[in-house]
């Protein structure tokens, strides 16, 4: 590591599919292809094995993009109706594509070789087989039938008619982050979030033509102290450590659990908001709270942030509660599930999040491990542990959706309704010089 550090950034206005080639041309530009996060070996060796693609949650895979195409017609696209669900994640099984998508209701599998997109099973949450059974196919189409004409004419009035729609197939604010972490283990077990403070455990015993069936779902309060449970309301991101342990967060909490679903120990911060994912490198867990950005550490016999085990906290800048309802902000403190950077042999490791300055949201980059000797902490900053910080001039108010990482290049969208998110892209590069 460099004993003299200075960030150069830079910040540019561009489409999505503009910043991510900006940031795969710099690397490109030094004939060097980028560094990605070591493989997690617990996790299904798979392209996308967990939400954002990866335990270091870049949201980039090194696959080549298409180089053809043509004008589509509805003949073309094939079609397996959901209320809604996160991104599938994917998995080989005999020669066979398997898609595992949890969503609000339930859990999916799909075969998707070649040209194929076919349903083998859906699996309804424990609890949830009685709204799951009315998201039928007819029922999921009339309803996007509806909601197409209400926001082509602009009708407000329409619109909240559908949405009362939607709350009857199971879409409802309660909901929304049913299935939405999710990830495959190496043994081809999934894991998923549900029910607030549920994590279900399933498989399909690694057979391509046989349904997903349910091993275990365990509410994960039940193994808290009374008072701690009454506090957890929800688990809000999920992950999977490189020594194969699940990492669980929560307002105020931090769970680690084996793949059986057994609690190993639990890290507490009262009173501060955990309302993203998780990232995880070899050495540790990096979760954002409503004031403070953390790596917790598993020592084998307990978790913990502090510098004497390997850990580290920092605050960034945010807003009071008040000030974020009033500017319209879905998250408490960042919006952003932290995003590693920095690979391998690169020189300097990083992770990424978005802050929740009142003035317009700052992307910043926090040393993972050591503060380099002699770094000087940045102007404006709030310690020494943030590398550098810049305006991310998109967004009014926080960045909702996590940044994409290749290399030292990241890209960020703003998700600021109504304004289409299509027209308010960033880039920004990070280089030391």
């Amino acid at each position: 590591m460099v004993t003299t550090m200075k960030t150069k950034t830079i910040l540019a206005a561009l489409s999505l599919a503009l910043a991510l080639t900006s940031a795969s041309a710099q690397q490109t530009s030094a004939s060097k292809t980028p560094n990605m996060p070591a493989r997690n070996p617990w996790l299904v060796d798979s392209a996308m094995p967990i939400n954002h693609a990866n335990a270091a949650q870049t949201d980039s895979v090194l696959h080549a993009g298409p180089t053809k195409g043509r004008k589509l017609t509805a003949a073309d696209v094939l079609i397996v109706p959901t209320v809604f669900t996160s991104s599938p994640l994917i998995k080989k099984e005999g020669g066979e594509t398997i898609l595992i998508g949890s969503g609000v209701n339930g859990i999916r599998k799909i075969i998707a070789t070649g040209e194929s997109f076919k349903e083998v099973s859906f699996l309804p949450y424990p609890g949830y087989e009685a709204t799951a059974a009315k998201g039928t196919p007819e029922a999921i189409r009339a309803v996007l039938a509806e909601a197409d004409a209400a926001r082509r004419s602009n009708d407000e009035a329409k619109i909240l008619a559908v949405s009362k729609k939607m709350e009857e197939l199971g879409f409802t604010y309660k909901t929304l982050m049913d299935g939405a972490y999710n990830l495959l283990d190496k043994d081809g077990f999934h894991y998923a979030l549900f029910g607030g403070v549920n994590i279900i455990k399933t498989t399909d015993d690694n057979d391509p033509k046989k349904p997903i069936r349910l091993v275990k779902a365990k509410n994960v309060t039940e193994d808290l102290p009374p008072e701690l449970a009454k506090s957890v309301s929800r688990i809000v991101g999920i992950n999977m450590t490189y020594d194969g342990h699940l990492v669980a967060a929560a307002p105020g909490a931090v769970f680690l659990l084996d793949r059986d679903l057994n609690l190993k120990s639990t890290i507490t911060f009262p009173g501060e908001a955990v309302d993203n994912g998780v990232a995880v490198d070899e050495k540790g867990i990096y979760v954002v709270t409503s004031g403070r950005m953390l790596k917790i550490v598993w020592t084998g016999t307990k978790l913990s942030y502090d510098e004497a085990d390997g850990g580290w906290q920092s605050d960034y800048n945010t807003m009071s509660p008040e000030e974020s309802a009033a500017m319209g902000a879905l998250s408490r403190g960042s919006g952003t599930t932290p995003t590693l950077m920095g690979f391998g042999n690169d020189a300097d490791k990083l992770v990424v999040i978005s802050d929740a300055d009142k003035n317009g949201a700052n992307l910043v980059a926090f040393w993972r491990d050591e503060i380099p000797a002699g770094f000087k902490q940045k102007p404006g900053t709030k310690s020494a542990r943030i590398a550098d910080q810049i305006r991310a001039d998109i967004t009014k108010t926080t960045l909702e959706l996590s940044a994409v990482v290749v290399g030292y290049g990241v890209a960020v969208m703003n998700s600021t309704y109504p304004e289409p998110i299509a027209t308010t892209c960033g880039a920004m590069s990070w280089r030391l010089v």
